[in-house]
């Protein structure tokens, strides 16, 4: 068992991290507060290395790397190996989907060394533009219509990618038809 001691001195801010990397994997033993001996943890999460790991997805993959380094395993691991498609969803927002969803296709595409599309259908794509950095030049609009016509479509106006190469394409709701494209299109 990995063990992650949470002493952040807000006791609402430590159970709302430690709820998000409980997500993350079963393997980890999450304490909060100041119940455990610095020196029994594996990692210590304080006031500050925290603010080092905003955005979130930073800090989930320090902490994957440091679990890999102790364990001698990856974090996470597909029973059946990884697939072409994963899907990720959450009833509300806020709860860290974009940011598990985005250290997971990083995580694949280090494993695996296939190119990686990050499709988030989130209502705006906020949490993508700060985590990236840029928007695309062209709109999902455009994009629907160009696959609707059979237009020829140039992948790289629609996408961003952040800086473990993982293109990311955001999007109210995406079809089947345009999966599909997109897959092809840019080959993921």
């Amino acid at each position: 068992m990995f063990r992650i001691l949470i002493d952040l001195e807000d006791s609402q801010l430590e159970a709302k991290y430690g709820k998000r990397l409980g997500e993350l994997s079963g393997s980890l033993d999450i304490v909060l507060g100041k119940d455990l001996d610095t020196e029994d943890a594996d990692l210590v999460i304080d006031r500050g290395n925290f603010s080092s790991f905003f955005p979130v997805s930073k800090g989930l993959i320090a902490i994957s790397d440091r679990y890999s380094e102790k364990m001698g395993k990856p974090l996470y691991r597909p029973k059946n190996g990884f697939r072409k498609r994963y899907f990720f969803t959450s009833p509300v927002g806020g709860s860290g989907l974009s940011s598990i969803a985005l250290v997971f296709a990083r995580l694949v595409s280090g494993k695996t060394g296939e190119k990686v599309l990050l499709i988030d259908v989130g209502r705006d794509g906020s949490f993508i533009y700060a985590e990236t950095g840029e928007m695309p030049s062209r709109t999902i609009d455009e994009l629907r219509f160009r696959a609707d016509t059979g237009q020829e479509i140039a992948m790289g106006d629609y996408l961003m990618s952040d800086h473990y190469g993982i293109d990311i394409l955001t999007a109210e709701e995406i079809s089947n038809e345009l999966l599909d494209i997109l897959m092809l299109k840019g080959n993921y």
